[in-house]
């Protein structure tokens, strides 16, 4: 039977002493579902069960309890248990990683330096790596973490608190997967099923703003709803990087890309060439892509338009799928060599 009383977030104190599995099956049969998290959180908090301390690391980080997961992460930190530590180190990078705030080879350093058996530990440094590999443009090796990623997973079934979020990771890296492999239904249907899940405002933002890239080919409408559902919470989140992304690359890129660009600014160089674009001034476009360094397959794009020229799409082309390993996008210069008068 469940219980409803003034104090349900507060129920369970007397039990704390149980771990996190035991205490999750008594607290689901006699507490309301809406104040399940709260009192999940209140445990992971007190808890002094060294590897329940460890999984709450991961539910605080799903269910969005952002100033108890950095409390937690100090805890698992000052533990005397190795496996703790590692947690929370591997946390804590992930955290950094999310705000642009740790370089990426020293973060990939740092995650292989941490040796552990746990099966679920494994998969969230696998997740990291994936996101790194992915950042990187390193296709082959993001794509070989999927097959090890799931065979770890299969290891986590006795641990029902655990195993759906480290699904809805999986989810997440099967989304970019199928994303870039251009296969565009399989990968929304991963996205839909972790925003269904996660509670987490940076990881619900960023899979906003990728979904909207995944209907460039499709729906403005489509896109520009989900541009907007990420601006929403990407302001709650206050990360300043997401922010800067969201408002200075993705919203003028759909825009541009689309053609509706009254009132959009950026600072991005390769985003003002292609607004430029989008308006007709190729002159203003040229301009500003000969400035622009590394030149990128996007560059190259830009740069195709800008000059007409069907070389530099197919090299653009080419360097999408060679280089990045991204048969989605590799369609923009495709599309436009295909283009009358491209």
């Amino acid at each position: 039977m469940i219980i409803k009383r003034a104090d349900d977030c507060d129920f369970g104190q007397a039990h704390y002493h149980l771990d996190a599995e035991s205490f999750y099956l008594l607290v689901q049969k006699q507490v309301p579902e809406e104040h399940l998290s709260q009192v999940m959180c209140n445990y992971f908090m007190n808890t002094k069960h060294p590897y329940s301390m460890c999984v709450g690391l991961e539910y605080l980080y799903m269910n969005d309890y952002m100033a108890e997961l950095y409390q937690l992460i100090e805890k698992n930190r000052a533990h005397s248990n190795k496996l703790n530590q590692d947690w929370a180190l591997v946390y804590k990078l992930m955290l950094l990683h999310e705000i642009n705030k740790i370089n990426k080879k020293n973060l990939l350093n740092q995650l292989h330096a941490v040796k552990t058996t746990d099966p679920a530990l494994q998969c969230v440094i696998l997740f990291q790596e994936h996101s790194i590999f992915t950042y990187t443009y390193e296709s082959t090796l993001a794509s070989n973490l999927i097959s090890q990623y799931r065979q770890l997973f299969n290891q986590i079934n006795n641990y029902s608190i655990l195993r759906p979020y480290i699904e809805n990771r999986l989810d997440r890296v099967l989304f970019i997967h199928y994303w870039k492999s251009n296969d565009i239904i399989l990968a929304r249907k991963h996205a839909y099923k972790v925003l269904s899940m996660s509670h987490n405002k940076t990881s619900k933002t960023i899979i906003h703003i990728n979904l909207a890239s995944t209907f460039i080919f499709d729906s403005f409408n489509s896109a520009k709803y989900h541009l907007n559902t990420a601006q929403k919470i990407v302001f709650e989140t206050k990360n300043e990087f997401l922010i800067k992304l969201l408002i200075m690359q993705n919203i003028p890129f759909i825009h541009a890309h689309f053609g509706i660009v009254d009132d959009i600014k950026t600072e991005n160089k390769s985003e003002q060439a292609h607004l430029a674009l989008a308006k007709g001034n190729n002159a203003l476009a040229k301009k500003i892509l000969a400035g622009i360094k590394p030149i990128t397959p996007f560059t190259k794009y830009y740069l195709g338009r800008a000059y007409n020229d069907k070389r530099m799409l197919m090299q653009s082309y080419n360097d999408f799928i060679e280089k990045n390993g991204d048969f989605f996008y590799a369609r923009l210069p495709f599309k436009y060599i295909n283009m009358e008068g491209g």
